[in-house]
């Protein structure tokens, strides 16, 4: 009986713990006036080969996390939106790295049921070899809908990190200019390719006219620094209650 007993305590200490590192209540809450800035890559039911599965959210996903934003009285801003507002209480971007072909063909969709806007960053060239990025077309229909911003995401989606002086300020005046020729205006935010970065990079995206950038560093901040952004990824597997967490929390996992 004592063994029995024990197991079962341990067991049910186990099955807590667990519980406790996926839904992670316990965590401070972040102030209201921090916006709330979420990253996406992907959409849909079938992962591209290639793509890590969790980059890939499914639509259903989506449109309820969407939906609970839009109920929950949040406003949808731009990045470039974020540095305009004085009060960004109950304020929340919605962002999409790397330019993949769902993005409009399975988000927009989504974000235009409940006028939500979204800034999606651009790279010409994915490291997922499985994947389509956006087309010539859908480039040009993005930068003309009101719910839309084209960010830069470099040119060929380098790490900014390790590239050298020289590759990295090309790689990122390459990407501003790719987004230009089809926004036909200024390019004025950037989100930093697997969230590598430099203070050298800075000093390049203030020098060629970048207003914001966006980081991977977790959880919800006052924008201090805007070339310096926090923001929490949303990945396949966040259930609704985790969605609440991180909407509450700035982050969900352990």
């Amino acid at each position: 009986m004592f063994w029995e007993i024990l197991i079962a305590s341990v067991l049910a200490t186990g099955g807590l713990v667990a519980g406790l590192c996926r839904y992670t209540v316990w965590r401070p809450p972040c102030p209201p006036c921090c916006p709330r800035v979420l990253m996406y890559h992907a959409f849909g039911d079938a992962v591209p080969e290639g793509m890590n599965p969790q980059l890939c959210v499914r639509p259903r996903a989506f449109d309820a996390q969407v939906a609970l934003l839009r109920r929950k009285g949040y406003t949808f801003l731009t990045v470039s939106e974020l540095l305009a507002r004085p009060d960004l209480t109950r304020c929340v971007a919605l962002t999409f790295d790397d330019g993949f072909a769902d993005n409009a063909e399975t988000a927009l969709p989504i974000l235009r049921k409940h006028q939500a806007k979204a800034t999606i960053f651009i790279s010409r060239r994915s490291d997922v070899p499985g994947a389509r990025m956006l087309s010539e077309g859908q480039l040009a229909a993005l930068a003309n809908d009101p719910l839309i911003e084209l960010g830069a995401h470099t040119l060929n989606h380098v790490n900014l990190s390790q590239a050298d002086a020289a590759t990295a300020e090309a790689e990122i005046a390459g990407g501003k200019a790719f987004v230009e020729a089809h926004t036909k205006r200024p390019c004025v935010s950037f989100a930093y390719p697997y969230g590598r970065f430099t203070d050298a990079t800075v000093e390049v995206l203030k020098r060629l006219g970048f207003r914001a950038a966006v980081t991977v560093k977790k959880g919800f901040a006052p924008l201090a620094d805007p070339f310096r952004i926090r923001r929490t990824s949303v990945l396949r597997s966040c259930d609704d209650l985790q969605f609440r967490i991180l909407l509450r929390c700035g982050r969900y996992r352990v």
